[in-house]
């Protein structure tokens, strides 16, 4: 066989060969582990991101609730204040009434001013209770403490106000005066005709003692609002740290090669 003809031949099988090969694929290599561990990171510093706004707007929105629950509590002082007028008037124009009647008709004993001052005090006890205790609540509002710390002294001793003012309430709602008059005692002079309507001598409820339950259930709120806040990111600080360590432990690996 001729030189020729061989060369020819082997032209041809190579031209076989090339028609038979695959074309070349444009698939992209897999990502490795380190692009997976950097993607991971970026994905959680953003959720990180996103935890602590959340918390900043939170610790705004609880500071405005407070300087609010502040300013209410001032009214309440006044509002306390108030009511504590109603029974002492009452009391103090029981007093007059009782001068009077012993000084024109002769029978009794007329009621010193100390002796005034002491039925006074006696009668008007619930609603001073209520002033302190509004008192209280509005310094506790003031102070610095975190969202939920119940445990300041003004808010314990409040609470135990509440107690105290409400039992109050319940043993003189219907005993407002003085001299004798609104509770039908020994030398009570109920019969006398009084300037004093009969509704004044009804005891209105302490309205500290409702200011009280509203502030308390507000912070109480407050606080599960920020534990929850809280419990997401430590939830996504330890992933954080989680993530740093395989990455650790993947260099270290590298290393060991």
């Amino acid at each position: 066989m001729s030189t020729e003809a061989r060369q020819r031949r082997g032209n041809k099988a190579a031209s076989a060969d090339d028609g038979n090969s695959a074309p070349p694929t444009s698939a992209s290599p897999p990502k490795d582990a380190k692009s997976q561990i950097d993607e991971g990171k970026k994905k959680l510093e953003d959720a990180m991101g996103r935890v602590f706004a959340a918390r900043d707007r939170m610790d705004d929105l609880h500071s405005s609730w407070r300087s609010y629950l502040l300013r209410i509590s001032l009214m309440v002082v006044l509002i306390s204040v108030h009511q504590s007028q109603g029974p002492m008037a009452v009391c103090l124009g029981d007093v007059k009434e009782h001068n009077a009647y012993v000084e024109t008709n002769g029978g009794g004993e007329a009621i010193t001013f100390p002796k005034a001052l002491e039925q006074v005090a006696r009668n008007g006890l619930c609603d001073w209770v209520g002033i302190i205790l509004s008192g209280l609540l509005a310094y506790f509002l003031s102070m610095e403490v975190p969202v939920g710390n119940f445990t300041p002294k003004p808010y314990a001793v409040a609470t135990l106000l509440v107690f105290f003012q409400v039992s109050l309430y319940f043993q003189t709602k219907e005993i407002v005066g003085c001299a004798g008059r609104g509770w039908g005692g020994p030398g009570a002079l109920d019969d006398i005709d009084s300037e004093v309507d009969d509704m004044d001598r009804k005891r209105q409820f302490p309205v500290a003692v409702v200011f009280h339950a509203i502030a308390t259930v507000a912070l109480w709120f407050m606080k599960l609002g920020r534990n929850k806040v809280e419990a997401n990111a430590v939830a996504v600080a330890q992933l954080k740290k989680s993530l740093e360590a395989a990455e650790q432990i993947k260099k270290g690996k590298g290393k060991g090669k």
